[in-house]
């Protein structure tokens, strides 16, 4: 087994332990260090009975998955709930890194019905700056049709990129 393996078999080794913290740090490792290793094992993470896994599975696609891993990352958005927001950035983020402004939108669907605070969520990550194509997707939540309040919070974050 050469040098580059052992991290990678190690990381692999700690997504099968049955605590969360180990298997969390496997995929912090994974992440960090940009381990090549099979992307099956990181969609499967993002069904971890929790969240803080999901959370770093996210994470690790973010910086070594590609585009295989956008529907199973649109399904993992699809099960968050609204008590997982850390997890639900992190599903952003990672959306954002493998698949660009078209995996994005499709998770903008139903915006205007969403909680306040989901949305307030997604326009902080759109005003962030990670994501280039912010401004055109902070456009098209202005077509929908949302609460005066939401309205100004999209425009000002759109004002701020432009």
């Amino acid at each position: 087994m050469s040098a580059m393996e052992q991290p990678a078999e190690r990381a692999l080794e700690a997504l099968g332990s049955a605590e969360a913290a180990v298997r969390v740090q496997g995929l912090m490792s994974i992440a960090e260090h940009r381990l090549q290793v099979p992307v099956e094992r990181l969609h499967r993470a993002l069904t971890d009975a929790d969240a803080s896994v999901r959370a770093a599975a996210a994470f690790a696609l973010s910086k070594v998955g590609g585009t295989s891993s956008i529907e199973p990352l649109h399904a993992a958005w699809s099960l968050s709930g609204p008590a997982e927001p850390h997890l639900r950035r992190q599903l952003l983020i990672a959306l954002g890194e493998v698949g660009g402004a078209a995996a994005l939108e499709k998770v903008l669907d139903g915006f205007a019905a969403w909680h306040s605070d989901l949305q307030e969520l997604v326009i902080d990550f759109l005003d962030s700056g990670r994501e280039v194509a912010a401004p055109a997707l902070l456009r098209r939540l202005l077509a929908e049709p949302l609460d005066p309040e939401t309205h100004e919070r999209v425009a000002d974050a759109l004002a701020r990129r432009a």
